[in-house]
């Protein structure tokens, strides 16, 4: 856990400056809450999907009471433009606007930054490039055993979900070992 909290710090340096794009924004926090194993005794109302992901319970339900899985929900900690747990949220939303995909076809993994998020869309050519460059060295140095962890998250939810469709650019490509 140690780990986590200083990766999330190092993530909480380079982003010092996103809060403010933050609290105006309403447009993310659309998410399944995706917890790292090590992450989910933090958590109340955690679901385990297929064994082998767990995410917050923030689903809406239908008439049935059945969790809507194929939908994103707005996360349950989200409330008046902000999140309410953000001293302890969950690795994966610390790291946005950064994103890890998998490729199933190549069995690689590549870090890109979301330039949907406006706080990225607001950056100047030079700052996004300066960004770009600290996210590269921020996955170069990160704690190894965590991004271990992490992409194997990431590999197991992109074998249940059906990946989005957003611009990036990107960061840094893996091979399947991390």
């Amino acid at each position: 856990m140690r780990d986590i909290l200083q990766e999330k710090q190092k993530l909480n340096r380079i982003f010092q400056d996103i809060s403010n794009s933050c609290k105006n924004c309403n447009q993310c926090c659309f998410t399944y809450g995706w917890l790292l194993p090590s992450e989910i005794e933090n958590y109340d109302s955690v679901v385990d999907i297929n064994d082998c992901v767990y995410c917050l319970d923030s689903f809406e339900k239908n008439s049935q009471g059945e969790r809507i899985l194929e939908k994103i929900p707005r996360c349950k900690y989200y409330g008046k433009n902000e999140c309410q747990i953000h001293k302890m949220k969950p690795f994966d939303c610390v790291l946005y606007p950064v994103k890890v995909l998998y490729n199933t076809k190549s069995k690689s993994f590549l870090a890109v930054l979301s330039l949907d998020c406006p706080y990225i869309e607001s950056l100047s050519i030079t700052r996004r490039k300066a960004l770009l460059k600290k996210l590269e060295q921020y996955f170069d140095k990160m704690d190894f055993n965590l991004r271990q962890e992490y992409f194997e998250m990431v590999k197991q939810w992109a074998l249940i979900t059906e990946p989005k469709n957003f611009r990036y650019s990107i960061i840094k490509e893996f091979n399947s070992n991390g």
